[in-house]
């Protein structure tokens, strides 16, 4: 809602807001630098972790939560990339360090498991966003 302007800061590994109309930053959480960071309309921050975690934060404060992904393998690594509109879901792709391929993939919120969509080419550089069409 464009409200507050969300920042980490390193010298004390914490997530803070600052509301956009001016003010104090509030802290939200303590946490390693969080990449790939999502603030969403029910004011979920979800962010990826430097191991390939994915997490959630409460914007109003608390502790992150790990978002479960039971059907990961040892040496796989899950990349946030976006949210499923109107739904928990996340886009994810997954690859394994070193490979050139990779898979986007849909991530349930509900169960940790997966659903592959098309496959993912890592060796070249994508700048790429999603677009979620109606169907």
């Amino acid at each position: 809602d464009g409200r507050f302007v969300g920042f980490w800061r390193a010298e004390d590994r914490k997530l803070w807001k600052v509301p956009a109309a001016g003010g104090p930053p509030i802290e939200i959480g303590v946490t390693d630098q969080p990449f790939r960071t999502m603030w969403g309309a029910d004011d979920e921050i979800l962010f990826q972790g430097d191991g390939g975690q994915i997490w959630s934060l409460d914007a109003f404060g608390g502790k992150p939560r790990e978002v479960p992904i039971r059907d990961r393998s040892e040496d796989e690594w899950i990349a946030l990339r976006d949210r499923a509109p109107g739904r928990r879901d996340l886009l994810v792709v997954s690859y394994r360090p070193g490979s050139a391929e990779g898979w986007l993939e849909i991530l349930s919120r509900e169960t940790g498991r997966r659903r592959r969509l098309p496959r993912w080419h890592a060796g070249r550089r994508c700048r790429c966003r999603s677009v979620w069409l109606p169907t």
